[in-house]
């Protein structure tokens, strides 16, 4: 069920406020938040979101949202430094990184603000999304380089984590001041999976096989 995509509960559109630039469309895992309650305004410098999950398909999930509004993924290394944090971000934009940090950072401030301008025409989301963010979540240079790039073009940025996440992120204010809202992946509730077999299957599903599943899978 993990892997599940609610598009109700994974769309924004629907409860975004005037004046907001929204990150829709994330698929949730079932039993997850309804990030309908989510939002970015743009007027202030809250542009990150914690994602806690343990378990619960968190990679598989962003992977698949990530791919399907053309962001950027990233997974975290335990020995990043913000150079080598850099080479991937441009390589996942398909570019070839300069040898200098300076003209790294120039390069992918220019490539990300023209993919976050394109989104922002066609009406859709973008934001750049890091998993495995407990690795750098202690990470003095990984998580002030980032926190510049989301200040110098107001992308979201989506920090994926285990529980430590919020805890580490309190060594850094300027970093923790700006996060948005935390959010943690919760198992499948029966509701849920009702809303699963409503979404996908073309036939009419008893309750009790709705229960069934729920009992048997434990909401995972």
């Amino acid at each position: 069920l993990e892997r599940t995509e609610l598009t109700a509960a994974g769309s924004l559109a629907d409860a975004e406020p005037s004046g907001t630039a929204a990150v829709s469309g994330l698929p949730v895992a079932v039993g997850g938040p309804r990030l309908s309650t989510l939002a970015w305004d743009p007027s202030t410098s809250d542009h990150f979101l914690c994602v806690a999950a343990r378990g619960m398909g968190k990679t598989t999930t962003l992977q698949h949202w990530t791919a399907r509004n053309q962001c950027i993924y990233l997974r975290a290394k335990k020995q990043w430094r913000a150079s080598w944090m850099m080479n991937e971000i441009l390589e996942q934009m398909r570019v070839t990184p300069p040898h200098r940090f300076e003209d790294k950072y120039k390069l992918a401030l220019g490539q990300i603000g023209q993919r976050l301008d394109r989104a922002q025409v066609d009406d859709q989301s973008f934001a750049m999304v890091i998993d495995e963010a407990d690795f750098i979540s202690r990470n003095v240079e990984c998580m002030e380089t980032i926190r510049d790039l989301s200040d110098g073009l107001e992308v979201p940025v989506i920090l994926v984590g285990m529980g430590s996440i919020r805890n580490n992120l309190r060594r850094f204010p300027q970093v923790m001041s700006r996060v948005a809202q935390y959010v943690e992946f919760q198992p499948a509730s029966e509701s849920d999976v009702r809303a699963l077999f409503d979404g996908l299957c073309e036939v009419a599903v008893a309750d009790d096989l709705v229960k069934f599943v729920h009992r048997v899978s434990k909401g995972y």
